[in-house]
């Protein structure tokens, strides 16, 4: 199995808590995450800055990285961002999402063709990978790219896919009042 794609539901579950679980389990040498953007750890200098800096960007706090950070950095792991920096938002428009302002149809637009610009970059940085290391990589990414008709599923073959999904196995995009659990899934 060359990739185990974890889908994050960004934060309605303890993301963490399956992250960390893949990461005991699999002992990878590299984590590919959509949520370190353009960053990259890979030294032991990478690590202590960011975690001095204490800095991510507009879109993510770094208290929502920082526990991956630590545990990546603990177990000597190569943490890779596969996204663009501020998931490719301009400021304008970062600041309308954080506000919860209401988003113009010109920038609806914006949205949508770089929802399929990102999708594209994050296929392009994990072939990067394909063939660095003999165990499993870990990636891992908002649940709504990996859904069935998804440019991810359809791209990578002999991997794995690990998704958040109610009682009927269909993914979880949203909050619910249903159990969360979850799938796997073999592509």
């Amino acid at each position: 199995m060359t990739f185990i794609f974890l889908g994050m539901t960004h934060g309605f579950i303890n993301d963490f808590a399956k992250q960390k679980e893949l990461i005991e389990e699999i002992k990878p040498e590299f984590v590919l995450s959509e949520d370190m953007q353009n960053k990259s750890l890979i030294s032991n200098e990478d690590y202590f800055s960011f975690l001095q800096n204490k800095k991510h960007s507009l879109m993510m706090d770094f208290k929502d990285v920082e526990k991956i950070v630590s545990l990546c950095n603990e177990k000597k792991i190569k943490l890779i961002g596969i996204d663009f920096k501020d998931f490719g938002f301009s400021r304008e428009i970062a600041n309308k999402i954080n506000e919860n302002e209401k988003i113009t149809e010109e920038e609806e637009k914006e949205i949508g063709e770089l929802v399929n610009g990102r999708e594209k970059y994050h296929i392009e940085k994990i072939k990067e990978y394909e063939n660095k290391s003999s165990k499993p990589i870990l990636v891992f990414l908002g649940a709504w790219h990996l859904r069935e008709d998804g440019l991810i599923v359809k791209e990578f073959q002999n991997s794995k896919i690990i998704f958040p999904a109610n009682k009927k196995g269909e993914l979880v995009l949203e909050p619910t009042k249903d159990e969360i659990v979850y799938r796997e899934k073999i592509i």
